[in-house]
């Protein structure tokens, strides 16, 4: 289609020469073919020109449109080179990046093992702490137990004596009394041994007793009775101590349980701490490793982990 488009202005050309050629050939006389020579030898260099300026033009666009060619597929080499660097610049920075979130991952680690191993420092420093509460408050509690073990020896050994003193006392007296009264009576019934309303001092702690007894009986019963009473107190006061040695015994099980525990847990928290400074240990040795193996690599031309 684009060859006739080119070729209709020549066939058209053709076609008016022909007929000023055959117009020349008829015409009637010399004046007129030369006329007409002259208007085709005009049209015939017009035409000329004019198909040089347009062939002269279409010259000059075809290079212009081979030069945009030639621009177009180095522009698109080019923009292949520029594409093809992006991508191994993107590679690079995909690379960087998976490194620097590896070693994000690694300080983390890093991070959260010196967490923990503070986490177990304090921890043991608690344990330490309660231990050391837990001695204090064992001694005291020994000390308590040893005051109030004294206390109760003084205490029965005072009532003991009281009651003793007491006792031999009343004995005393009451044994003299009734030595008294018989020997009394013994002269009375020596005397009197028609009588029959002599006291008979044999009963004096039945219901036939002589005024005497029956004067200090109430006495005597009032003192047994205190005497009772106390020692019913002192063995109260005595199940009382043992029940509170009984009770410091469960507190002092119960604190030694306790100090158990916490030396449990701290054996644990050291083996954690332990193990965290190994693995912090290793990965040091093995990071510090990879940086020289990285550094020899890199002096010999291999690939480095960088930024381009």
């Amino acid at each position: 289609m684009s060859e006739r488009l080119q070729n209709a202005p020549m066939k058209a050309l053709d076609y008016w020469v022909d007929c000023s050629v055959r117009q020349i050939w008829n015409a009637h006389s010399e004046h007129d073919a030369r006329v007409n020579g002259t208007r085709l030898f005009k049209t015939l260099m017009n035409e000329i020109k004019t198909n040089a300026d347009t062939a002269e033009k279409s010259h000059l666009q075809l290079a212009k449109d081979m030069q945009l060619d030639e621009n177009y597929h180095r522009y698109d080499h080019e923009a292949l080179a520029l594409q093809r660097e992006v991508d191994a610049k993107n590679v690079h920075l995909n690379e960087y990046e998976e490194h620097l979130n590896l070693d994000l991952q690694h300080q983390r680690q890093v991070v959260s093992q010196y967490e923990d191993w503070l986490r177990a420092l304090r921890l043991r420093e608690m344990v330490e702490e309660d231990g050391r509460k837990l001695f204090t408050l064992k001694r005291e509690i020994e000390a308590g137990n040893e005051r109030q073990r004294e206390r109760e020896k003084k205490k029965q050994k005072h009532f003991f004596r009281k009651y003793n003193n007491q006792s031999e006392a009343l004995f005393r007296e009451a044994y003299g009394r009734e030595q008294q009264r018989v020997s009394q009576y013994k002269n009375k019934l020596r005397t009197l041994e028609d009588s029959v309303q002599a006291c008979n001092f044999f009963k004096w702690l039945d219901n036939n007793t002589c005024p005497r007894g029956r004067a200090t009986a109430p006495l005597v019963h009032e003192r047994f009775t205190r005497y009772k009473a106390e020692a019913v107190a002192a063995r109260n006061e005595r199940d009382e101590a043992y029940v509170s040695e009984e009770e410091t015994q469960e507190l002092l099980r119960i604190a030694k349980r306790k100090v158990e525990k916490s030396k449990l847990a701290l054996r644990i928290a050291e083996d954690k701490v332990y193990k965290y400074r190994l693995a912090l240990y290793l990965s040091w040795t093995v990071l510090g490793v990879y940086f020289v193996f990285s550094t020899v690599l890199g002096g010999h031309g291999h690939t480095q982990l960088r930024l381009p």
